[in-house]
């Protein structure tokens, strides 16, 4: 009950809660709430600590309905900003697709967001205004905030 609730809300906002917990925990629960703030605290790692983790976001993005509506935001944020993680997912998306069996669901689900993608309605492009940090988020090429800031376009 809510002893345990305040027992994983301690954990997760502790220093012991890396990347690697935070994904675990989001294949393991499926309350909206937690899912949301695990999702969440993906945007306060590092994107390379949490790149190591792509397969099984994109894994979990395509088989379960509540994690993807949670992590949909950073998904989208790092693809919009990044063209190595829009295309690391592309790919991931693409095997996921080709499974033998998937549920009719989640073959929609990996196909709207890989439409995002190949539309390019994610499509990253260069900051008008040139140079700027983006914080402790790189642009995929290991780079921390020294490499130019991305926009999404629009058509």
């Amino acid at each position: 009950g809510s002893a345990q609730n305040s027992w994983l809300l301690r954990l997760f906002q502790s220093n012991h809660c890396d990347a690697f917990l935070t994904v675990e925990y989001l294949f393991k629960t499926s309350e909206p709430g937690v899912l949301q703030y695990l999702a969440n605290k993906l945007f306060t790692f590092p994107d390379v600590e949490v790149d190591v983790y792509l397969p099984q976001l994109v894994h979990m993005y395509v088989h379960q309905e509540e994690v993807a509506e949670a992590i949909n935001q950073y998904i989208s944020y790092r693809c919009s900003h990044g063209i190595v993680f829009s295309l690391r997912v592309s790919w991931l998306l693409d095997c996921a697709l080709r499974e033998g069996y998937i549920s009719p669901a989640a073959r929609n689900r990996g196909r709207r967001l890989l439409f995002l993608i190949v539309s390019e309605d994610l499509r990253p492009g260069f900051s008008s205004k040139g140079y700027s940090s983006i914080g402790n988020h790189s642009n995929g090429n290991g780079s921390n905030g020294s490499s130019p800031a991305f926009t999404t376009r629009k058509a």
